[in-house]
């Protein structure tokens, strides 16, 4: 991981508050106000915590330092975009949509769904199991964003995503209310389960997500998953094993 670490703790909890495993490869300044753990690797730059809080790991290069942590303050979250109503029409086949509003996208797997252009896409739910694949049509435009609101909870399985007639992960945005009541753990709002290992066969997801009433869960299971794109969840962001994060 490069560039800085912090955890401000601002519950103040005991315990350790920044825990990293084995063979880590840590480039910056690490400023924490709790106990910090590192279980082996490389620390390239400093590690600050307060008086009373301890540093267990290797020896960092800019030192083990007992002070007041570097906090920054952190920006507020958006505020949750007011969805336009899904309707009744569902979709549980290959189909190409264009932008509208839609019920629930359930897909039994295999399966290819292709949203044709740069637009607002709203559903009720998101439901892919097994192996389908969401295409993005920028149709060669230079401008437009694909907007997708999802008013419950998505699962999207072993998802392999792509874009079409150019595009970038940056004019990609997904906004998912759901609270995760419908999820196995009762609080994943959004879900991504590994691909098969490595290659072709990652899990792959492109574009920013937001869920500002429950969890994001990246990465549950064996194989791979490659996201490109940003994260912010109101809850909690869970990335497991197995993940490439691309900012």
């Amino acid at each position: 991981m490069s560039g800085k670490i912090t955890a401000a703790n601002s519950a103040s909890a005991t315990g350790t508050i920044v825990q990293v495993g084995t063979n880590a490869n840590l480039t910056g300044n690490i400023d924490v106000n709790g106990n910090v753990v590192v279980g082996g690797g490389t620390v390239s730059g400093k590690v600050t915590h307060p008086t009373g809080t301890t540093y267990t790991g290797p020896a960092p290069a800019g030192g083990n330092i007992i002070g007041a942590p570097s906090l920054p303050t952190l920006p507020a979250l958006p505020t949750p975009i007011v969805f336009p109503a899904a309707s009744s029409t569902n979709v549980t086949t290959n189909q190409t949509l264009a932008p509208g509003n839609y019920g629930a996208l359930t897909l039994s797997g295999n399966k290819t769904v292709t949203l044709n252009g740069a637009g607002i896409y709203v559903f009720s739910a998101v439901t892919l199991s097994n192996s389908n694949n969401l295409v993005f049509n920028f149709q060669n435009s230079s401008t437009g964003q694909f907007r997708i609101y999802v008013h419950g909870d998505i699962d999207f399985g072993k998802l392999n995503a792509s874009m079409a007639n150019g595009g970038s992960a940056d004019r990609i945005y997904l906004e998912v209310h759901g609270n995760g009541s419908t999820s196995a753990s009762g609080k994943d709002a959004i879900k991504i389960s590994n691909g098969s290992s490595g290659g072709s066969g990652s899990s792959k997801w492109m574009g920013s997500i937001y869920a500002p009433y429950g969890t994001i869960n990246i990465s549950a299971g064996t194989g791979s998953t490659l996201l490109t794109g940003a994260l912010w969840s109101g809850t909690q962001l869970n990335i497991q094993s197995g993940v490439s994060l691309v900012f």
